[in-house]
């Protein structure tokens, strides 16, 4: 027998997706977020207010629709009504991406799972990230649809240096490869911080990564910066993001930086004996970082540096390949040269 269900739907990815929704579930009533659909009929239903949701009790209720940030808001509002996550079955699709021809929707081992708190789980094999909005679903795609930080690494062991930890999406992937003994990840905004904490949670991955409160650049400063939680991924420490958010700045955070050089040698200090793989993910910071590594001469130390790039006011890529050149690292720039952002690879043929 059929298990009845309550679908709440948007009308287009219902007409996408209803003949297996009707081929697998016992239909009941359909539900919508959208008063203008309100009252419409569909296969001989009226599509009632979610608001009605609560008088009809079935046995799943099934999300047919975009993926949307609200979707946590309904899995909470479902939760109250007496459902368990167990209940719920989730039909949306994966956004349309950049670099789509890869995207995560093409992986064997990608699916959606519902939180305890009702949140939305992505689940790329083993590893677990909470997403809340695209840029989520983006990073997610960018690590491990477009394979950003995959790299064939020789004579391991590594400790990578995680600068711009965001959510902690590229630690989790780093944890999960057998080179990797360790890692040093380093994040600004509280916020953010504490998103990643919930994501290193829910993973039960051996023990390697250490998270820290406050981020890298050339000297130890406090800065308030203006943020956004829905871009925490843009979010940056050197440019101005009031500019860059315009009207959607969400309010002021608090975030240390501390001198790359001091944290850089602590971290030699306890790993002594091992090779050292910088991810530079910092939105515009990467300049002071390089610059103050090889000014420090601790450029020399770092094996392999995979970094995103960004043209801000007064430099560009140039800036940082002459820096890299100048200290034995060749290098490959992925992407245009003729874009504002792009991924730079540079390995240091002194250090092998």
């Amino acid at each position: 027998m059929k298990p009845s269900a309550n679908i709440i739907l948007t009308l287009g990815y219902y007409d996408f997706k209803k003949e297996y929704i009707n081929e697998n579930f016992n239909v009941e009533h359909l539900f919508s977020l959208d008063d203008e659909q309100v009252g419409q009929a569909i296969d001989g239903q009226i599509i009632l207010s979610i608001s009605k949701i609560s008088e009809f009790k079935s046995d799943v209720v099934i999300i047919a629709m975009e993926f949307s940030p609200i979707i946590g808001s309904i899995n909470k509002l479902l939760f109250k009504l007496g459902y368990t996550k167990e209940q719920i079955v989730l039909l949306f699709d994966l956004p349309k991406l950049v670099g789509d021809e890869t995207a995560l929707s093409t992986l064997d081992n990608f699916s959606y799972q519902v939180s305890e708190s009702g949140e939305i789980i992505c689940k790329i094999g083993d590893i677990k990230v909470l997403i809340f909005n695209y840029e989520g679903l983006f990073i997610i795609n960018e690590i491990f649809g477009l394979n950003c930080y995959d790299i064939s690494v020789p004579d391991g062991h590594y400790t990578v240096v995680d600068i711009g930890m965001n959510v902690g999406t590229a630690s989790l992937f780093f944890a999960s490869k057998d080179y990797v003994d360790k890692i040093y990840a380093f994040e600004p905004f509280p916020t953010t911080y504490e998103r990643a904490l919930e994501n290193f949670g829910l993973n039960d991955l051996p023990f390697k990564i250490t998270p820290h409160l406050y981020g890298l650049g050339s000297e130890n400063k406090i800065v308030n910066i203006p943020y956004n939680g829905n871009f925490k991924g843009q979010m940056s420490t050197t440019r101005d993001n009031s500019a860059f958010l315009g009207e959607t700045i969400e309010y002021t955070e608090k975030a240390e930086i501390r001198d790359v050089s001091e944290v850089f040698l602590n971290i030699i200090s306890q790993e002594p004996n091992q090779k050292f793989l910088f991810k530079i993910d910092c939105e515009g910071g990467e300049y002071e970082i390089i610059q103050r590594l090889a000014h420090t001469g601790l450029l020399s130390k770092i094996r392999i540096i995979i970094m995103e790039w960004h043209v801000i006011e007064g430099q560009n890529l140039s800036d940082l390949e002459s820096t890299l050149q100048q200290n034995g690292f060749i290098h490959y720039c992925i992407g245009s040269r003729k874009q504002e952002v792009g991924t730079l690879l540079a390995v240091n043929k002194l250090n092998f």
